[in-house]
Order: structure tokens, then sequence, then C-alpha cells
């Protein structure tokens, strides 16, 4: 097998795999995203077209598990700890993810340091819910 076939084959399998792989984001690329006043107190986002291009996409993203209502199983991930993180800090919207678990068998504590993969949402408008939402999260 001559080189250039070689490189081709592997450009080729290479290719294959990112176009129905997983993507691994950090929280840098959730700020390609700007906020309007939609209503008192609710950010309207426009999302940059880097995180429109991922909407509906498997991802990865690790961060900070701050629980919302341990009965419920009411999650979410942050770039920052707790004490830092958009409801306590200064962070703004955009460094906070809501999982919602595929299968919730385990209680996670306040900062736990974890990795999730799932179906990133982008939520526009469900006052609701967070702006970033992991679909069909699990722990990996």
């Amino acid at each position: 097998m001559h080189i250039s076939s070689l490189l081709l084959t592997s450009y080729l399998v290479f290719s294959f795999y990112c176009a129905i792989g997983q993507h691994k984001m950090s929280w840098d690329d959730f700020y390609d995203v700007r906020f309007e006043e939609k209503s008192e107190g609710y950010l309207l986002p426009i999302f940059g077209q880097s995180l429109l291009w991922m909407d509906g996409e498997e991802i990865y993203i690790s961060g900070y598990v701050i629980p919302l209502d341990f009965q419920q199983n009411i999650y979410v991930i942050s770039a920052f700890p707790n004490a830092s993180c958009f409801f306590c800090g200064g962070a703004g919207p955009e460094s906070v993810m809501e999982l919602q678990l595929k299968n919730a068998t385990r209680n996670y504590r306040t900062d736990e340091w974890k990795r999730f993969k799932g179906r990133l949402c982008l939520n526009r408008d469900d006052e609701n819910h967070m702006h970033y939402i992991l679909e069909d999260a699990e722990e990996y």
C-alpha cells in the first residue's frame, strides 16, 4: 500500500469518526452567546453559530455538580464551584447547564467534579429551564 493510500484511508476514517462521534466541549465553547432582556429577570439567549451547530449533538462536558433538589434529582453542572457559580457568585448564565439525568441512580454532592455525556439542547425561550440543557445525561 502506498503512503498516499494510507494517508487517504486514515483521513477518511478520522472524518467518519468526527461526523458521527461525540464532541468534547469546554466551558469556553459556551461563551458564544449574548443576552437580551426578554422580560423582567429573564435573559433571552442569542446563540452564536458555533453553538447552533452543536444543538442536538451528543457532547461531553466536565464541571462541578450543584444539586438543586435531591428528591427530584434536579442538578446542574457548572464551570465554577458553588460559591463562584452563576447563582452565588459573579459568573454568567453561560457557565451552568441543566442536567436531565438518564438514570437517577445516586445523589451527587455539591461541588463534586464530574464528567457527563448527553445531548445538548439550546433553550431559547423556556423560562422554567436553563439556557443549556444536557438531555439523557449520564456520568462517564
